[in-house]
């Protein structure tokens, strides 16, 4: 048995997901095999541009702070991320530095530019967890992935309609950030679900795709968040020592 769902290309070839059967632990070992397959072939690459989101390497130190949190026997899986952290260069920016419009006030633009709206929602889940806006508009992005399996560079008003390119794969990584986030607090296995499809968009991707479009650092990130949110998951269902 192998895992096929990322066996082709995803920006080219939805994977619907439909009437997958169920195929217990071979299925789960096919599973993190293909991902450790995937977190190892990229280890050592280097990129030689910089993300665009200023809030990153805190946002990292954010979720591994919530997984420990809700996740105690996560320890020993955040090991990987955690060395890759320098404490002087991972501390929260200052939000008089960075000035975002209100998510109600963006979605109701009649154009809404993916990018800068995951840019303010990430920021608003760092400094604002409280606001009700948030959870909404998570849940809302999360619902139009699901629907299409896409991601798009803009969306008309409110999001009712995708626009532009589906095949930027930093926004997908975004989304996948936010819905780790987002998992990592609430448990609520619909943004794992959404999660693990993201990342097998991305891991489907041709090679130089993903290294001239996702930092070295953010893929690795991300990759090792899945794993963690999963191995937990079935930790006390499954001798974790099985994968």
């Amino acid at each position: 048995m192998n895992y096929k769902y990322n066996k082709k290309n995803l920006l080219t070839y939805k994977e619907k997901y439909m009437y997958t059967p169920y195929r217990g632990v071979e299925f789960l070992k096919c599973f993190f095999e293909d991902r450790k397959l995937f977190i190892n072939r990229y280890a050592v690459y280097k990129t030689d541009f910089k993300s665009d989101l200023i809030e990153l390497s805190y946002l990292f130190r954010f979720i591994i702070k919530r997984i420990k949190k809700n996740y105690p026997t996560s320890t020993k899986y955040l090991r990987s991320i955690a060395s890759q952290l320098s404490d002087e260069d991972y501390h929260p920016i200052k939000t008089s530095y960075v000035k975002y419009r209100s998510l109600k006030s963006l979605s109701e633009d009649d154009s809404i530019n993916t990018n800068f709206f995951l840019n303010a929602l990430l920021h608003n889940i760092l400094y604002n967890p409280g606001q009700d806006t948030i959870k909404i508009f998570v849940d809302k992005i999360t619902h139009k992935f699901e629907v299409s399996k896409r991601i798009y560079s803009q969306y008309s008003k409110n999001f009712i309609r995708g626009e532009k390119s589906n095949r930027k794969l930093n926004l997908y990584f975004k989304v996948g950030i936010i819905l780790s986030a987002y998992y990592s607090d609430t448990f609520n296995l619909k943004y794992l679900s959404a999660l693990i499809k993201i990342c097998d968009i991305i891991s489907s991707s041709d090679e130089s795709y993903i290294k001239s479009s996702i930092l070295d650092k953010e893929l690795n990130a991300l990759f090792i968040f899945e794993n963690v949110f999963i191995k937990t998951l079935i930790d006390q269902n499954v001798n974790i020592d099985d994968f």
